[in-house]
């Protein structure tokens, strides 16, 4: 913000001295705050000056004796990015002017064709539209860092997943088979019912490590039909379980979807029955997915005990942050409707492809 309490510091590249002049008198008109105006007609001593001074504001004239055109304003935006840049040309050179608005360049002014009252709107707005897009790169970063935070959240949590159905299910049922075929082979009349023992347990591993695969190797949706996957992901989780489910999918609100867009929603389906399971204590879960008003709706509730949406999210309570982080990157919206005994609902709205 401009103040008297934090003044200009202006750094003025250009080779005209009359030119300067003219400006010069154009900024003390201005009457806004000013602590200095330093002059230079040369690119490299601008450069020299961005090495060892602050300014918070560059005027660039794009002909100067040592540089011309584009390779001025990226010289100097290279050397200053976090800087407002508004470029001086001529009406010769005015559609140059134009395109370093694309590269970065907060404006520009054509010679002779401002006072100082459209200088004074030009630099206001340079300086709050640098400021405007320093704090978008910055959310932006935050975001990021964000996203990677919950990606490798979630890669440990199912890498934990998976060593402990390695270990606890997989691993137990083939010790059991073994057991029996070393019993087989120390044997000299070998029963055939032990063989047979054997040969159902790794059946069994078999089966479970193929589940455990699929899991795993889901990363690309381009040719699986989404509702034959969830409808697959729904069945499995039935399996030695009281809670009932139900599932509707609208096939025309999902039969054009992206890959990246499919496995977004299965793994938001996935994290979240995954959560029912382990904490709802319920014993019915709907899911629903479909296109309302134009945008694809994904429904997953659930008549269990509910919580307190005023607290916090546990800390170890990454399924709901992998589910909002998905929905983030889709540049979706995610609703929760609940309540301590009033069961749980989750509601998420992503654009229609």
């Amino acid at each position: 913000m401009i103040s008297d309490q934090n003044p200009l510091n202006i750094l003025v590249v250009e080779d005209n001295d009359l030119d300067f002049i003219l400006l010069n008198e154009y900024i003390r008109k201005t009457g806004l705050p000013t602590k200095n105006i330093i002059h230079v007609n040369r690119l490299k001593k601008a450069l020299t000056i961005l090495e060892n001074d602050h300014p918070d504001l560059i005027f660039l004239d794009l002909a100067l004796p040592d540089s011309k055109g584009i390779e001025s304003f990226q010289s100097i935006s290279e050397a200053a990015p976090h800087l407002s840049i508004i470029v001086l040309s001529g009406l010769t050179d005015k559609q140059l002017a134009l395109r370093t608005i694309l590269l970065g360049a907060q404006d520009y002014l054509v010679k002779g064709s401002f006072d100082e009252t459209l200088l004074a709107k030009s630099i206001e707005y340079s300086i709050e539209r640098k400021k405007l897009q320093e704090e978008m790169i910055k959310r932006e970063v935050e975001r990021q860092k964000l996203i990677n935070t919950i990606t490798i959240q979630a890669q440990e949590k199912e890498r934990k997943l998976i060593g402990r159905e390695l270990h606890d299910n997989i691993n137990q049922i083939l010790a059991t088979a073994k057991l029996y075929v070393d019993v087989a082979i120390r044997e000299d009349e070998v029963e055939k019912e032990l063989l047979y023992k054997s040969h159902e347990y790794i059946l069994k591993a078999i089966r479970e490590i193929r589940s455990v695969s699929k899991s795993l190797i889901l990363g690309s949706m381009k040719d699986i039909c989404l509702k034959d996957a969830i409808s697959e992901l729904v069945n499995s989780m039935k399996v030695n379980t009281a809670l009932v489910m139900s599932l509707h999918i609208d096939d025309a609100a999902t039969e054009n979807l992206t890959a990246d867009k499919k496995l977004a929603i299965y793994r938001i389906v996935q994290e979240q029955l995954s959560n029912i399971l382990k904490h709802s204590e319920a014993t019915e879960a709907n899911i629903c997915i479909q296109n309302a008003e134009g945008k694809l709706v994904i429904s997953i509730s659930d008549n269990g005990i509910g919580c307190d949406t005023s607290k916090p999210v546990p800390s170890d309570g990454i399924g709901l942050h992998n589910i909002a982080g998905r929905t983030d990157m889709q540049n979706g919206r995610m609703e929760i409707i609940t309540s301590l005994g009033k069961g749980y609902a989750l509601r998420i709205e992503l654009p229609i492809d």
